[in-house]
């Protein structure tokens, strides 16, 4: 595991950029396939390399926190950091995962946005347990007896979603949790997946994201 790492430090916007890469292009076929488990593992990985990134910006903190000395000017105390772009010493400025570059870590914020929604979208589609409450507006014009004498209609099937768009834009209202009320889990393993999928989405919104753009302005 160390090997490993030390491998992936070696060239980190390499690193990152090809985990974003791969990931994105498996979770946009699972999309296209509607798989249900291959999407399962990536969302494992991305959630992974998500904590992982969170750890270590914690860690970096903490460092910082413990190399900060007190300067006196004139009357008053501050309380300085050194940089951490180098060290004097020639050790190492992370505790075990560099972070990318600041163009490649806006490029990695795409990815792993791409990656949650089409890797989710695809296990809605694949678990069949969201369904749609309301109905569209050109269904909405149609006489009460359409249904009756047009059974095959799509405006008269099980409201069940069933389409890439209509997955991922499900996918897209839960990560930004805007709850439209439109669509609604209506099975044990679609409100799992919304469940996981929030919590996705508060640790790449929240953390994640604070973390490269830091990387991006400190550049």
């Amino acid at each position: 595991m160390k090997k490993i790492l030390a491998g992936l430090n070696n060239h980190p916007n390499w690193s990152h950029l090809i985990v974003g890469f791969v990931l994105s292009v498996l979770s946009l076929i699972s999309l296209d396939f509607a798989w249900y488990h291959v999407p399962l593992v990536i969302i494992v990985i991305t959630d992974i390399y998500i904590v992982s990134l969170l750890i270590e910006g914690a860690s970096r903190s903490a460092k910082t926190e413990r190399r900060k000395v007190d300067v006196q000017i004139g009357t008053e105390y501050y309380s300085l950091s050194p940089s951490s772009k180098k060290s004097e010493n020639g050790t190492k400025d992370y505790s075990f995962l560099q972070f990318p570059d600041r163009h490649v870590g806006l490029l990695q914020i795409v990815f792993l946005f791409f990656i949650v929604i089409t890797s989710f979208a695809s296990m809605y589609l694949a678990s069949g347990g969201v369904v749609h409450n309301t109905k569209d507006v050109a269904c909405l014009k149609l006489p009460d007896d359409h249904c009756f004498d047009n059974p095959g209609d799509p405006c008269c099937a099980a409201p069940v979603v069933d389409t890439k768009t209509k997955a991922v834009y499900f996918s897209i209202v839960t990560l930004s949790t805007l709850g439209y009320g439109d669509f609604a889990p209506a099975s044990e393993t679609a409100r799992v997946i919304v469940v996981w999928e929030i919590v996705t989405s508060i640790l790449l919104i929240i953390g994640v994201l604070q973390f490269l753009l830091a990387r991006i302005t400190n550049f």
